[in-house]
């Protein structure tokens, strides 16, 4: 297994071609790709560059889209053109390449070879799919809930584009008329998934005693039965004057996932909103009694800490070949102050590994068991051999 990857500043897009395969091609030393990746961040013409690659490497196959933002050796690139080219040789690595209509989903009822019909794609050993998808054609949920449906023991990564009203979606030489693109990848590979939401948790953990979907009535502690906002009211007040001035556009909750096999795994979604007269929050998730609950703080710093923590927990069975990186357009310079943070700890976590990217308008992730749609959240795929 070999990976590489290149990223051009060039404002012209047959520069940036030319300027990144040059780099690319010194990389592969003379081995032909099984995988391109392609991610442009202000090129309004990447069907034209697909084909162009596609001829010049003949990939198994080759996906992309356009971006806000490109990653790619090492660097990050914002608001300024760019392009990003990530290859991998795959031996052993069976790759099926795809276009989905989700306009057309099977049933959530359906059984999982009715979803294996649909997607074109058979279950295997080691399999992961790296999605692409348009964000104003798609609503993932639905897609996400029948994959980890249809296929449980698969790994689900990736991002939607981020350069609207120009987005593009790439899968081979064409640009396909479908709202999902991607690769499923299975056999002789390792896929880890490193997903770091950005955040801190703030106070105790609760349970959930009380809910109405997304509406948070009642929690419970070591003090019994209490209102949300009564909590969330000692929380602020437990706080610094530095958090407690961002605490109303940063404040977040945490609903765990997962805690059977040590510490929770907690989703991160927005507080929506307060009733203070009856005590209930709002909240982006979907709450189930029994829950485990906890406040979160995002913001810069607690962004950072999140990422060398997620990155740590990691234990690779072998040396990582490349990586690949679907980080959110609310991230980079304008969360961190400077270029590059993510792949910068990345690089200082795991090694000098190739990797490349985009950042996202929304990035696709596991959680515990399942696959979510996250906002200011970095998503790697990191690829080794089996």
């Amino acid at each position: 297994m070999h990976w590489s990857s290149a990223i051009s500043r060039q404002p012209d897009l047959d520069d940036a071609l030319l300027d990144a395969a040059r780099i690319l091609d010194a990389q592969l030393a003379g081995h032909a790709p099984d995988l391109l990746c392609v991610f442009g961040a202000r090129h309004r013409q990447l069907t034209r560059a697909a084909r162009w690659l596609h001829e010049r490497y003949q990939p198994r196959a080759l996906i992309g889209c356009t971006a806000s933002g490109a990653v790619g050796g090492g660097q990050e690139v914002e608001f300024r053109p760019a392009l990003s080219l990530t290859a991998a040789v795959l031996p052993g690595v069976e790759l099926t390449p795809f276009a989905w209509d989700t306009e057309a989903l099977p049933d959530l009822d359906a059984a999982p070879a009715a979803w294996h019909r649909w997607t074109g794609v058979a279950p295997a050993e080691r399999q992961v799919f790296v999605l692409l998808a348009q964000p104003t054609r798609i609503d993932p949920s639905d897609l996400l809930l029948g994959l980890d449906f249809a296929y449980p023991s698969s790994l689900k990564v990736g991002g939607l584009a981020s350069a609207h009203p120009h987005n593009q979606l790439l899968l081979g030489a064409d640009e396909p008329s479908g709202s999902v693109v991607g690769v499923a990848l299975s056999g002789a590979l390792r896929v880890d998934a490193v997903v770091a939401q950005g955040c801190r948790p703030l106070g105790p953990s609760f349970t959930v005693t009380k809910c109405v979907r997304n509406l948070l009535v009642e929690l419970s502690g070591p003090e019994g039965p209490r209102r949300p906002t009564e909590v969330l009211d000692e929380v602020y007040e437990a706080l610094g004057p530095a958090e407690r001035a961002r605490f109303s556009e940063t404040l977040q909750v945490g609903v765990a996932q997962s805690e059977l096999l040590g510490p929770p795994e907690f989703l991160i979604r927005n507080v929506l909103g307060a009733d203070h007269e009856r005590g209930i929050l709002v909240t982006g998730a979907l709450l189930r009694p029994g829950q485990t609950l906890q406040f979160h703080l995002r913001d810069g710093a607690a962004a950072a800490e999140d990422l060398r923590r997620q990155l740590r927990r990691v234990e690779f069975a072998r040396p990582p070949a490349g990586a690949l990186l679907f980080t959110c357009s609310g991230r980079g310079q304008a969360l961190f102050g400077a270029p590059n943070h993510d792949s910068s700890a990345f690089l200082s976590e795991v090694g000098d590994v190739p990797l490349g990217g985009f950042f996202c308008a929304g990035e696709i992730g596991p959680v515990g068991q399942e696959t979510h749609l996250h906002g200011y959240t970095s998503a790697f795929a990191v690829f080794s051999p089996a």
